[in-house]
């Protein structure tokens, strides 16, 4: 009965400020809106950089599949950066340095990034930062993530509060977040703001953060290292796809690296941090049921709410091949994974009569793409 009753006042919330346009007030958490955004920032760090790290790199990273995490992060929590992915934000930083980059639509049929990182240390800055969306929290939930984000919606509020979830909000801890003065006049203001490998130490420390954790699940079921699978359903030298009418997904298969560039919009995505080229081992496009939230279809078409508990169709793109293949989650803790078979395996079968995708180690990209798009996914081998 109370979770109804949290349910039901919060959607009264969303309808008041969806009809209104008002703004009620949290002290503690920003003027709470749909989009609780970086407009209330002030007096953010004047500096920012790498952090040394002296530790040897020889320890298993769990969502890359490697052995070259500094020994002294084996047993650290994963960081997770809300990163911008509008048009008129780019180009990006520090995204060529992460493990896993999940890209899903948000409201307006724009996308939005979330960069999963074993370790920041060496990452001189991230973002441009913006506001946390569940469907992102939903899916690196499990992986017991420090999320850095700049505010977040009241749909992300409510799994906070409801999972008793930390994150590391830069509209409250302001010491986890730059400006780039070099931005400002030439970018809107929610385009400047950026974190750091020290400046998410000094928010960690500011907020005395929980940083270990006994949490062990992997993102994949990588394969032995120095060991390579190819994907059974055929060749693959370009997979593309539809988020919306206005974003695009594109990967292309560098035979020479043998990994796959993104692109977007035509243009190929690169790294503002050092001009490197956004580029992964492994492809995954999760074809996934969305809806939208009740009481916010007036705000840019409604924000999504992503289905994660039935499982679906979707493909695995590496080494050249891909296979079109099911995923599952299941609840809010539970990882997402990826298995042989077909969407008709998924309704006859139980998960232990399924064989679990092997997965080539080094860095990942996630696409949760609606399913009413599904069939703009276009394998050219």
């Amino acid at each position: 009965m109370k979770k109804l009753l949290s349910i039901a006042m919060l959607f009264a919330l969303v309808l008041s400020l969806v009809g209104c346009g008002a703004e009620s007030t949290n002290e503690g958490h920003g003027a709470i809106n749909l989009e609780q955004e970086d407009d209330v920032l002030s007096g953010t760090s004047e500096s920012y950089g790498i952090v040394e790290v002296t530790a040897d790199k020889e320890s298993y990273n769990r969502f890359t599949g490697e052995t070259n995490l500094a020994n002294d992060r084996v047993d650290y929590r994963p960081i997770c950066v809300s990163v911008n992915n509008i048009t008129q934000c780019l180009p990006q930083k520090g995204l060529s340095q992460c493990d896993i980059l999940f890209e899903i639509e948000t409201e307006g049929g724009i996308t939005r990034t979330m960069a999963l990182f074993a370790d920041t240390r060496d990452v001189e800055l991230i973002g441009s930062v913006r506001s946390l969306r569940n469907q992102f929290m939903e899916l690196v939930y499990p992986f017991d993530p420090i999320i850095v984000h700049i505010g977040t919606s009241v749909f992300a509020d409510a799994a906070i509060a409801e999972n008793n979830f930390r994150t590391l909000d830069a509209n409250i801890f302001r010491t986890a977040i730059w400006q780039d003065k070099s931005r400002v006049g030439r970018y809107n203001t929610e385009h400047t703001y950026f974190t750091s490998a020290s400046l998410i130490e000094n928010g960690i420390e500011a907020t005395q953060m929980r940083t270990k954790s006994d949490n062990t699940n992997s993102a994949f079921n990588f394969v032995e290292e120095g060991t390579k699978t190819t994907p059974l359903s055929g060749s693959c030298s370009r997979i593309t796809w539809d988020f919306s009418p206005g974003y695009d997904g594109d990967f292309r298969y560098d035979e020479d690296t043998e990994m796959y560039a993104a692109w977007q919009h035509s243009n190929q995505r690169y790294d503002a941090n050092n001009a490197e080229m956004l580029e992964f081992e492994n492809v995954f496009i999760v074809i996934a049921h969305r809806d939208v939230y009740p009481g916010s279809e007036s705000y840019a078409g409604g924000l999504p709410k992503y289905d994660y508990t039935t499982g679906g169709e979707a493909y695995y793109v590496s080494n050249g091949g891909y296979e079109k293949c099911v995923w599952v989650k299941g609840d809010y803790s539970s990882t997402l994974s990826f298995y042989h078979g077909t969407v008709e395996d998924l309704e006859t079968k139980s998960i232990n009569e399924l064989e679990e995708i092997e997965v080539n180690t080094g860095r990942s990209y996630v696409g949760i793409v609606r399913e009413e798009l599904g069939d703009t996914v276009t394998i050219t081998p």
